[in-house]
């Protein structure tokens, strides 16, 4: 079921049950809020324009980081810039760098920058060499990638959606490359379809000093040789990374595609994650 409707049939049932006087106020309150919020913890991150991911990841790290450090946030794959907002807004003492290649998406995030002056935009995208590669655009733009899209993948959402329909040659880039002289970075944030281990390959120097991951993980074949999400977790744990959780993206048909893994620097986190 749709999740708004789901959520407006919960809250009619309350008022009408204060309204007649059927439960007290203050418990019947007390459910409901209990209710929607196992409706959003099992709600996939990005629908509706939801980003409960990235609000979730925040609030981890402002419970288990010093927040007073001077560390910055980086947000691969920034598209059309919704994340890069939510992260400007919620930290305006933090310094916000967001990598997005495509032409099109970047003159969008260029006129952010006069509203978010914490912001800074590089129009590259990020992997493990410098140089250039074609991206891969997809009918849905935000599902493009620097990696072939599978033509014979069989879902039919996928290729309906996410069909390859042009190609853009893109600067590329590393993180080691990008940030060498930065101390630390609070949040790092990839969602680069598929291309992510290649990401975290090129910055292998600047990982001990990142606080927290955020990034997408996959359980299908969309994207030519991309990594499983077990390759992801492997890397990262042997880099000193333990998983936190995970939030679905993708669920159909009783089977989870795509989630966004948090992951915590057990070495440097400070406060009791609990």
């Amino acid at each position: 079921m749709n999740i708004l409707k789901r959520v407006v049939r919960k809250v009619k049932r309350v008022v009408i049950s204060i309204a007649i006087k059927i439960v007290p106020l203050e418990p019947a309150l007390q459910k409901f809020n209990k209710e929607i919020k196992d409706i959003l913890e099992a709600t996939p991150s990005r629908i509706m324009g939801n980003y409960y991911h990235i609000e979730k990841v925040i609030n981890i790290y402002n419970r288990s980081f010093d927040t007073s450090n001077k560390g910055i946030i980086v947000d691969i794959g920034a598209a059309s810039g919704a994340t890069l907002k939510i992260f400007a807004t919620q930290f305006p003492d933090k310094e916000i760098y967001g990598f997005e290649p495509i032409k099109s998406n970047f003159k969008i995030l260029e006129k952010l920058k006069d509203t978010y002056p914490n912001m800074h935009l590089v129009n590259k995208a990020v992997g493990d060499t410098c140089g250039e590669l074609d991206i891969h655009k997809s009918k849905l733009l935000d599902s493009s990638s620097l990696l072939p899209i599978n033509p014979s993948i069989n879902n039919a959402y996928f290729k309906e959606n996410i069909k390859h329909v042009d190609s853009e040659q893109v600067k590329l880039t590393t993180l080691d490359h990008e940030f060498e002289p930065i101390k630390n970075i609070s949040i790092l944030k990839i969602d680069v379809q598929g291309y992510e281990l290649k990401v975290l390959k090129g910055g292998e120097n600047l990982l001990q000093k990142v606080e927290l991951i955020i990034l997408e993980a996959q359980n299908h074949g969309l994207y030519e040789n991309a990594p499983m999400y077990f390759d992801l977790d492997i890397y990262l744990r042997e880099h000193g990374f333990t998983l936190h959780d995970i939030i679905p993206s993708i669920h159909q048909e009783g089977k989870l595609y795509e989630w966004d893994a948090i992951y915590i620097n057990r070495n440097l986190q400070t406060g009791i994650d609990d």
